[in-house]
Protein backbone atom coordinates (compact mmCIF):
# COMPACT_ATOMS: atom_id res chain seq x y z
CA UNK A 1 0.00 0.00 0.00
CA UNK A 2 2.83 2.42 0.82
CA UNK A 3 4.55 1.66 -2.48
CA UNK A 4 1.33 2.43 -4.35
CA UNK A 5 0.35 5.45 -2.24
CA UNK A 6 0.45 8.89 -3.87
CA UNK A 7 0.41 10.81 -0.57
CA UNK A 8 2.58 8.66 1.68
CA UNK A 9 4.85 7.04 -0.85
CA UNK A 10 8.10 5.17 -0.21
CA UNK A 11 10.47 5.06 -3.15
CA UNK A 12 12.05 1.65 -2.59
CA UNK A 13 11.46 -1.44 -0.44
CA UNK A 14 13.84 -4.38 -0.05
CA UNK A 15 12.35 -7.39 1.76
CA UNK A 16 14.86 -9.95 3.06
CA UNK A 17 13.50 -13.15 4.62
CA UNK A 18 15.91 -15.54 6.31
CA UNK A 19 14.93 -19.11 7.27
CA UNK A 20 12.51 -19.12 4.33
CA UNK A 21 12.19 -22.92 4.23
CA UNK A 22 8.97 -22.90 6.25
CA UNK A 23 7.43 -20.21 4.03
CA UNK A 24 8.15 -22.26 0.91
CA UNK A 25 6.95 -25.48 2.52
CA UNK A 26 3.60 -24.02 3.60
CA UNK A 27 3.18 -22.11 0.33
CA UNK A 28 3.24 -25.39 -1.58
CA UNK A 29 -0.14 -26.29 -0.04
CA UNK A 30 -1.79 -23.28 -1.71
CA UNK A 31 -0.05 -23.48 -5.09
CA UNK A 32 2.64 -21.03 -3.95
CA UNK A 33 0.24 -18.06 -3.83
CA UNK A 34 2.44 -16.07 -1.34
CA UNK A 35 5.40 -16.35 -3.71
CA UNK A 36 3.23 -15.46 -6.67
CA UNK A 37 2.07 -12.37 -4.76
CA UNK A 38 5.66 -11.31 -4.11
CA UNK A 39 6.49 -11.77 -7.77
CA UNK A 40 3.40 -9.82 -8.85
CA UNK A 41 4.22 -6.85 -6.61
CA UNK A 42 7.77 -6.80 -7.90
CA UNK A 43 6.64 -6.78 -11.52
CA UNK A 44 4.08 -4.00 -11.01
CA UNK A 45 6.36 -1.71 -9.01
CA UNK A 46 8.89 -1.01 -11.77
CA UNK A 47 11.81 -2.50 -9.76
CA UNK A 48 10.97 -0.42 -6.69
CA UNK A 49 10.31 -3.62 -4.72
CA UNK A 50 12.82 -6.44 -4.42
CA UNK A 51 12.94 -9.49 -2.20
CA UNK A 52 15.41 -12.17 -1.14
CA UNK A 53 14.41 -15.55 0.35
CA UNK A 54 17.28 -17.31 2.09
CA UNK A 55 17.10 -20.88 3.33
CA UNK A 56 18.37 -24.41 2.90
CA UNK A 57 16.46 -27.65 2.33
CA UNK A 58 13.13 -26.41 0.99
CA UNK A 59 14.77 -23.63 -1.01
CA UNK A 60 16.95 -26.25 -2.69
CA UNK A 61 13.93 -28.49 -3.38
CA UNK A 62 11.95 -25.55 -4.74
CA UNK A 63 14.75 -24.55 -7.11
CA UNK A 64 15.13 -28.16 -8.22
CA UNK A 65 11.39 -28.47 -8.95
CA UNK A 66 11.45 -25.21 -10.91
CA UNK A 67 14.37 -26.50 -12.97
CA UNK A 68 12.45 -29.71 -13.69
CA UNK A 69 9.30 -27.80 -14.62
CA UNK A 70 7.32 -28.94 -11.59
CA UNK A 71 6.67 -25.41 -10.30
CA UNK A 72 5.24 -23.91 -13.47
CA UNK A 73 3.40 -21.25 -11.42
CA UNK A 74 6.71 -19.44 -10.93
CA UNK A 75 9.09 -19.84 -13.83
CA UNK A 76 11.24 -16.73 -13.57
CA UNK A 77 12.39 -16.64 -9.94
CA UNK A 78 16.18 -16.67 -10.11
CA UNK A 79 18.34 -18.32 -7.47
CA UNK A 80 21.86 -18.00 -6.18
CA UNK A 81 23.69 -20.85 -4.51
CA UNK A 82 25.90 -19.81 -1.60
CA UNK A 83 28.92 -22.10 -1.57
CA UNK A 84 31.96 -22.45 0.68
CA UNK A 85 34.83 -20.14 -0.18
CA UNK A 86 37.21 -20.86 -3.01
CA UNK A 87 40.90 -21.16 -2.20
CA UNK A 88 41.87 -17.51 -2.73
CA UNK A 89 39.22 -15.89 -0.54
CA UNK A 90 39.51 -18.62 2.11
CA UNK A 91 43.27 -18.09 2.29
CA UNK A 92 42.77 -14.35 2.56
CA UNK A 93 40.23 -14.74 5.37
CA UNK A 94 42.59 -16.98 7.33
CA UNK A 95 45.99 -15.39 6.75
CA UNK A 96 45.09 -11.70 6.37
CA UNK A 97 43.77 -10.88 9.86
CA UNK A 98 46.29 -13.26 11.49
CA UNK A 99 49.18 -11.50 9.75
CA UNK A 100 48.02 -8.13 11.14
CA UNK A 101 48.25 -9.69 14.62
CA UNK A 102 51.77 -10.97 14.01
CA UNK A 103 51.05 -14.62 13.21
CA UNK A 104 53.17 -16.43 10.65
CA UNK A 105 51.95 -19.79 9.29
CA UNK A 106 54.61 -22.34 8.26
CA UNK A 107 53.71 -22.93 4.59
CA UNK A 108 51.06 -22.89 1.89
CA UNK A 109 50.62 -26.63 2.47
CA UNK A 110 49.74 -25.92 6.09
CA UNK A 111 47.23 -23.28 5.05
CA UNK A 112 45.62 -25.75 2.63
CA UNK A 113 45.38 -28.38 5.38
CA UNK A 114 43.67 -25.92 7.71
CA UNK A 115 41.20 -24.84 5.03
CA UNK A 116 40.40 -28.47 4.17
CA UNK A 117 39.75 -29.22 7.82
CA UNK A 118 37.41 -26.22 7.96
CA UNK A 119 35.72 -27.39 4.72
CA UNK A 120 36.33 -23.87 3.35
CA UNK A 121 33.38 -22.62 5.45
CA UNK A 122 33.93 -18.96 6.51
CA UNK A 123 32.54 -19.48 10.02
CA UNK A 124 34.85 -22.45 10.66
CA UNK A 125 37.87 -20.58 9.30
CA UNK A 126 37.10 -17.74 11.70
CA UNK A 127 36.64 -20.22 14.55
CA UNK A 128 40.00 -21.82 13.79
CA UNK A 129 41.72 -18.43 13.79
CA UNK A 130 40.03 -17.60 17.09
CA UNK A 131 41.33 -20.84 18.63
CA UNK A 132 44.81 -20.07 17.33
CA UNK A 133 44.75 -16.60 18.85
CA UNK A 134 43.43 -17.91 22.18
CA UNK A 135 46.10 -20.58 22.29
CA UNK A 136 49.01 -18.14 22.43
CA UNK A 137 47.75 -17.00 25.84
CA UNK A 138 48.37 -20.47 27.31
CA UNK A 139 51.96 -20.72 28.61
CA UNK A 140 52.04 -24.49 28.13
CA UNK A 141 50.79 -24.34 24.56
CA UNK A 142 53.40 -22.60 22.45
CA UNK A 143 55.71 -20.89 24.93
CA UNK A 144 55.24 -17.34 23.65
CA UNK A 145 56.16 -14.47 25.94
CA UNK A 146 55.18 -10.81 25.86
CA UNK A 147 58.87 -9.88 25.66
CA UNK A 148 59.52 -11.87 22.49
CA UNK A 149 56.13 -11.79 20.80
CA UNK A 150 54.78 -10.89 18.37
CA UNK A 151 55.74 -12.28 15.92
CA UNK A 152 54.09 -15.64 16.61
CA UNK A 153 55.86 -18.19 14.44
CA UNK A 154 53.39 -21.04 14.45
CA UNK A 155 54.69 -24.61 14.14
CA UNK A 156 52.97 -27.62 12.61
CA UNK A 157 52.77 -29.18 16.07
CA UNK A 158 51.01 -26.08 17.34
CA UNK A 159 48.51 -26.25 14.47
CA UNK A 160 47.81 -29.93 15.08
CA UNK A 161 46.99 -29.20 18.70
CA UNK A 162 44.47 -26.58 17.65
CA UNK A 163 42.95 -28.99 15.12
CA UNK A 164 42.53 -31.61 17.84
CA UNK A 165 40.78 -29.16 20.16
CA UNK A 166 37.57 -30.97 21.16
CA UNK A 167 35.34 -27.90 20.98
CA UNK A 168 36.65 -27.05 17.52
CA UNK A 169 36.20 -30.61 16.23
CA UNK A 170 32.72 -30.82 17.78
CA UNK A 171 31.70 -27.56 16.07
CA UNK A 172 32.84 -28.87 12.68
CA UNK A 173 30.87 -32.08 13.17
CA UNK A 174 27.82 -30.20 14.45
CA UNK A 175 27.62 -28.02 11.33
CA UNK A 176 28.08 -31.10 9.13
CA UNK A 177 25.40 -33.07 10.99
CA UNK A 178 22.90 -30.20 10.97
CA UNK A 179 22.99 -30.17 7.16
CA UNK A 180 22.58 -33.95 6.98
CA UNK A 181 19.45 -33.77 9.13
CA UNK A 182 17.73 -30.87 7.37
CA UNK A 183 15.10 -33.17 5.88
CA UNK A 184 14.06 -34.95 9.10
CA UNK A 185 10.51 -33.68 8.65
CA UNK A 186 10.33 -35.17 5.16
CA UNK A 187 11.67 -38.69 5.54
CA UNK A 188 15.31 -38.30 6.64
CA UNK A 189 17.03 -39.40 3.45
CA UNK A 190 20.09 -37.12 3.49
CA UNK A 191 21.84 -38.76 6.44
CA UNK A 192 21.55 -42.44 5.39
CA UNK A 193 22.35 -41.49 1.79
CA UNK A 194 25.57 -39.75 2.84
CA UNK A 195 26.48 -42.64 5.16
CA UNK A 196 25.89 -45.11 2.34
CA UNK A 197 28.20 -43.21 0.00
CA UNK A 198 30.81 -43.05 2.78
CA UNK A 199 30.48 -46.83 3.20
CA UNK A 200 30.85 -47.32 -0.57
CA UNK A 201 34.19 -45.50 -0.39
CA UNK A 202 35.47 -48.61 1.42
CA UNK A 203 33.69 -51.48 -0.33
CA UNK A 204 33.93 -50.12 -3.89
CA UNK A 205 36.51 -47.30 -4.07
CA UNK A 206 36.00 -45.11 -7.12
CA UNK A 207 37.49 -41.88 -8.40
CA UNK A 208 34.71 -41.56 -10.96
CA UNK A 209 31.99 -41.30 -8.31
CA UNK A 210 28.74 -43.11 -7.63
CA UNK A 211 25.46 -42.89 -9.53
CA UNK A 212 21.90 -43.07 -8.27
CA UNK A 213 21.76 -46.62 -9.65
CA UNK A 214 24.84 -47.59 -7.59
CA UNK A 215 23.35 -46.07 -4.45
CA UNK A 216 19.96 -47.72 -4.91
CA UNK A 217 21.56 -51.13 -5.52
CA UNK A 218 23.41 -51.04 -2.20
CA UNK A 219 20.47 -49.46 -0.35
CA UNK A 220 18.29 -52.41 -1.38
CA UNK A 221 21.07 -54.91 -0.66
CA UNK A 222 21.46 -53.57 2.90
CA UNK A 223 17.73 -52.81 3.34
CA UNK A 224 18.49 -49.18 4.19
CA UNK A 225 15.29 -47.31 5.02
CA UNK A 226 13.86 -45.21 3.54
CA UNK A 227 16.25 -45.32 0.56
CA UNK A 228 15.45 -48.90 -0.43
CA UNK A 229 11.84 -47.96 -1.24
CA UNK A 230 12.76 -45.14 -3.63
CA UNK A 231 13.40 -45.28 -7.36
CA UNK A 232 16.46 -44.16 -9.32
CA UNK A 233 14.90 -40.80 -10.25
CA UNK A 234 14.19 -39.93 -6.61
CA UNK A 235 17.69 -40.98 -5.52
CA UNK A 236 19.17 -38.83 -8.27
CA UNK A 237 17.09 -35.84 -7.08
CA UNK A 238 18.40 -36.37 -3.53
CA UNK A 239 21.98 -36.51 -4.82
CA UNK A 240 21.44 -33.20 -6.61
CA UNK A 241 20.03 -31.66 -3.43
CA UNK A 242 23.05 -32.83 -1.43
CA UNK A 243 25.27 -31.30 -4.10
CA UNK A 244 23.43 -27.98 -3.73
CA UNK A 245 23.91 -28.24 0.04
CA UNK A 246 27.67 -28.67 -0.51
CA UNK A 247 27.78 -32.21 0.93
CA UNK A 248 28.46 -33.86 -2.44
CA UNK A 249 30.30 -32.79 -5.57
CA UNK A 250 29.52 -33.85 -9.10
CA UNK A 251 32.30 -35.80 -10.80
CA UNK A 252 30.82 -36.64 -14.22
CA UNK A 253 27.87 -38.36 -15.89
CA UNK A 254 25.56 -37.92 -12.87
CA UNK A 255 28.19 -39.40 -10.57
CA UNK A 256 29.00 -37.97 -7.15
CA UNK A 257 31.61 -38.06 -4.40
CA UNK A 258 31.67 -36.39 -1.01
CA UNK A 259 32.59 -32.73 -1.33
CA UNK A 260 35.77 -33.17 0.72
CA UNK A 261 37.90 -35.92 2.24
CA UNK A 262 37.19 -34.39 5.61
CA UNK A 263 33.50 -35.22 5.20
CA UNK A 264 34.42 -38.90 4.89
CA UNK A 265 36.45 -38.65 8.11
CA UNK A 266 33.57 -36.92 9.92
CA UNK A 267 31.28 -39.86 9.16
CA UNK A 268 33.49 -42.13 11.27
CA UNK A 269 35.49 -45.31 10.69
CA UNK A 270 34.29 -47.99 8.28
CA UNK A 271 32.88 -49.97 11.21
CA UNK A 272 31.16 -46.91 12.69
CA UNK A 273 29.58 -45.99 9.36
CA UNK A 274 28.26 -49.54 8.88
CA UNK A 275 26.86 -49.58 12.41
CA UNK A 276 25.08 -46.26 11.78
CA UNK A 277 23.67 -47.62 8.52
CA UNK A 278 22.23 -50.62 10.35
CA UNK A 279 20.25 -48.20 12.52
CA UNK A 280 18.26 -47.31 9.40
CA UNK A 281 16.60 -50.69 9.21
CA UNK A 282 19.46 -52.63 7.68
CA UNK A 283 20.22 -56.26 8.39
CA UNK A 284 23.57 -57.74 9.35
CA UNK A 285 25.48 -59.06 6.35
Amino acid sequence: ARLRSKTDEISYFLLMLDEADELIKTSAACNYRPLVALKDVQETMDRRFKYVLAGLHNVVKFNRDVALGRNSVITHMSSLKITPFFDREATELLTGPLSYLGFSLPSKVTVSQILATCNYFPSLIQLYAQKLIESVQAPDYAGYTTRNSPPYVVTDDHLRRVMSDKKFVDTIYEKFEITLKLDEDQGSCYYPLTLLIGWMYNVMPSKSGYTAKDVLHHAKDLSINPLADLDVEKIDALLLELQDLNILRSVSNNSYLLASKNFRDLLGSDEEIFEKLMNFGGVAV
